[in-house]
């Protein structure tokens, strides 16, 4: 058995060894003052640009409306997501490329959808500083995400208080 078990080690032994002699003298080595660096183009993630005053005009369908500036306090900033508010109950984003606001409920059902649905209303309106009335200017979405309640998800149910708002069953 000890004879076996020498063999084995010798063989791999031997198989090291080759394969070290090959890296050592075979093996493709940069040359002194090459260039190392890869032609691969890395094109930056779009993000949005930060507005610097107290107030940003966001374009509607009936006009700019002028709001408080929810960049400085955005939560975070992936891409061009602005996330103005991110709770265990909702989360309200702007699309600063669509120019669009969205609600998402983290509801499990309607009654909770219901609720949720208020305070992130109230929370949107304190954010942004404007009216009902102004706030049904914007392009908005309210819907319940689906990973919570696949029944009342894939709905906008919209703004409670506008008129072309959808009530959760």
């Amino acid at each position: 058995m000890k004879k076996i078990i020498t063999i084995i080690c010798a063989v791999l032994a031997i198989i090291l060894l080759i394969f070290l002699i090959y890296i050592a003298f075979f093996a493709k080595k940069p040359q002194p003052g090459a260039d190392l660096s890869t032609s691969i183009n890395i094109k930056p993630l779009p993000s949005p640009t930060i507005p610097a005053g107290d107030t940003v005009n966001i374009v509607t369908a009936q006009g700019s409306l002028t709001v408080n500036n929810f960049y400085k306090k955005a939560e975070k900033i992936i891409e061009t997501a602005v996330y103005l508010k991110n709770s265990p109950n909702y989360a309200i984003i702007y699309g600063s490329d669509s120019n669009q606001f969205l609600i998402s409920l983290y509801a499990t059902d309607a009654s909770q959808a219901n609720l949720y649905r208020s305070q992130a209303e109230s929370e949107f309106i304190n954010i942004l500083g404007i009216s009902k009335a102004d706030a049904c200017k914007l392009n908005m979405d309210v819907e319940v995400a689906n990973s919570y309640d696949q029944a009342l998800s894939n709905t906008n149910y919209g703004l409670s208080f506008c008129p072309n708002s959808v009530t959760l069953p």
